[in-house]
């Protein structure tokens, strides 16, 4: 019996040795896994600022663009306010235009009424030119026939 309790314990021996060196390896297994873990968790602390920072950067990118759709509203109503001076301004040099067209107009007849008129003087006076020199003539020859 003792020798079946020598076998007994040899073999409890070799099944706690086995059982120690399992529990060993399961040790370092999870030792690793361990390092692994912290690694991960690094990584993710690492990923996380960098979520971080682009999510700055995301709101920044955001207030930007609502700076740039206000500006661009801005834009659109000055260009709106333009639009509207410029008809404005369109409508008031037609009006203008179109005066200025019809006194152009009065001051062609006038000067056509100018020109009959200035025509018609011309005419008389080179009929009284004449007959001034037909006058000139005769008080010429009446004076000779008095000096005689």
């Amino acid at each position: 019996m003792e020798e079946l309790l020598k076998t007994f314990m040899s073999q409890m021996n070799q099944q706690f040795l086995l059982l120690t060196k399992e529990i060993h390896e399961i040790k370092d297994g999870v030792a690793r896994l361990e390092g692994r873990m912290d690694k991960l968790e690094s990584k993710m602390g690492l990923l996380e600022g960098r979520m971080d920072k682009l999510e700055g950067k995301v709101d920044s990118l955001e207030e930007r663009i609502e700076k740039l759709e206000k500006r661009i509203t801005v834009l659109e109503e000055n260009q709106n306010e333009l639009k509207q001076t410029i008809n404005q301004h369109a409508t008031e040099f037609r009006s203008h235009f179109k005066k200025i067209e019809e006194e152009l107009k009065q001051h062609r007849e006038a000067f056509n009424i100018y020109a009959a008129d200035l025509s018609s003087v011309k005419t008389n006076v080179e009929y009284l030119s004449g007959k001034t020199g037909v006058h000139d003539m005769k008080i010429n020859n009446i004076e000779k026939r008095l000096e005689v």
